[in-house]
């Protein structure tokens, strides 16, 4: 990635792109942490940028951008400072870090905003309702998707042979298996029928946290195929799902490919 501006300043290295001025302090611990790619990014877009509206024209080529330059500073006690200008007087504004509970020793990926949510605006200054989030991590994996179910209900959707629901707590959650991934898709067809768009929706969603674009790309198309043979309130639900998808499909095929 090709920087337009470096400069180097009272221990803080500032990089300057197109919309995105990135901050990343010089503190904190060496040790690198290195989170899982596709959950890192589905994490930042959905919890930084969808939720609430904060900003969901974000562009793949800006998410990119965002996604690589927190990916690159993750060390315990290091904040990654974003400003984001936008067509608001005031730009949004993100510190990404990570942080360990003492109490219990988890860590979690913390997403701090100067977005209100009382008033939909970007504020000036911190304040306590700005919109704040601190997802956690299982090994190097950052949970905590707007769309995934909670690890916690794994067991239970064994026991009552729901297959779409264990798709989706292993994609969104964990690194998944191929295998036990491919038998469940089956399972969910077979057991499943009605379930044809949440299908598509997940195999999609799978075949990219394996960065097979070709293949989550098709998976897309064929979610759209489903999706409008529904009612128009089905298809009004899932259109921006689907907008969703392609912005993260085309966002790590920028990071992978370029």
């Amino acid at each position: 990635m090709k920087f337009a501006t470096t400069l180097l300043a009272f221990c803080l290295s500032i990089s300057v792109y197109s919309q995105i001025a990135v901050r990343a302090g010089e503190s904190g611990s060496s040790e690198k942490i290195d989170l899982e790619l596709f959950h890192l990014n589905h994490v930042l877009y959905s919890r930084g940028f969808i939720i609430s509206d904060i900003y969901p024209s974000i562009t793949p080529v800006d998410m990119s951008v965002i996604t690589e330059n927190v990916q690159a500073n993750l060390s315990k006690g290091k904040r990654t400072n974003l400003m984001i200008t936008t067509t608001q007087k005031v730009g949004y504004r993100l510190t990404v870090f990570v942080f360990e509970n003492k109490d219990s020793k988890e860590n979690g990926l913390v997403i701090m905003t100067n977005f209100s949510a009382k008033n939909g605006k970007f504020q000036k200054k911190d304040k306590d309702d700005n919109y704040a989030v601190w997802c956690p991590l299982e090994d190097n994996v950052v949970t905590g998707s707007i769309f995934a179910l909670p690890l916690e209900d794994e067991e239970k959707a064994l026991e009552e042979d729901d297959y779409i629901s264990l798709i989706n707590i292993n994609v969104l959650n964990t690194i998944s298996d191929s295998t036990e991934m491919m038998k469940w898709f089956a399972l969910a067809e077979e057991n499943q029928p009605d379930k044809i768009n949440n299908r598509n929706f997940l195999k999609s969603y799978y075949y990219l946290s394996k960065y097979n674009f070709t293949e989550s790309e098709n998976w897309l198309a064929e979610l759209k195929k489903s999706v409008a043979t529904f009612s128009t309130e089905e298809q009004n639900h899932w259109a921006p799902i689907m907008k969703i998808l392609a912005t993260e499909i085309k966002t790590l095929k920028k990071i992978k490919e370029g």
